[in-house]
């Protein structure tokens, strides 16, 4: 996926930064990657997901804008089936991409959905994980947690691995 995120001049403002525009991409390539979908821009897209039946659906993304057509696509012997009856009911207490079909339910199958999903920029509490990401890219990440003088020790502490907690903001919940 190409970054249309962010730029090196969006992160001019932050420490280590001018970034090249390829450790931006990596980092970009990375935030995008731990949470799960594009964030933004706002796109429009053809996802696919798996119903086990109910009432809804839970879409890849956490800023579902619309719902253009929905289509049951679990047969490989025949077109796909073009449903009615859905809506879009994301809210903030579920993060989450939901379309609802209240009337009829979703069957067990696959499904197609046209949407429009994502914010139309960047978000800018995600700036400072972006150029944060950046540093990490460029510099070794580690940082020394012990040191002896005496015939040389140096102990390294790796990286946490921990999400960054504006980037978990972003993320998609856990399907575990």
């Amino acid at each position: 996926m190409s970054n249309d995120l962010v730029v090196p001049e969006d992160l001019a403002g932050f420490p280590g930064a001018p970034f090249a525009d390829a450790v931006v991409d990596a980092a970009v390539a990375e935030l995008r990657k731990a949470a799960g979908w594009h964030i933004a821009p706002s796109k429009q897209e053809t996802v696919a997901v798996e119903s086990g039946g109910g009432w809804t659906l839970i879409l890849p993304t956490l800023h579902l804008t619309e719902v253009r057509a929905a289509r049951d696509v679990t047969s490989l012997d025949s077109d796909p089936v073009v449903l009615t009856g859905w809506r879009n009911t994301q809210t903030l207490r579920f993060r989450a991409g939901i379309v609802s079909r209240p009337l009829y339910g979703w069957a067990c199958g696959e499904f197609e959905l046209d949407i429009t999903h994502g914010y139309d920029s960047c978000p800018p509490d995600l700036l400072p994980a972006i150029a944060a990401a950046c540093r990490a890219l460029t510099a070794d990440s580690r940082t020394v947690q012990s040191q002896n003088s005496g015939p040389f020790s140096v102990t390294y502490r790796e990286p946490s691995g921990d999400l960054d907690p504006a980037v978990a903001r972003y993320a998609l919940p856990s399907r575990a």
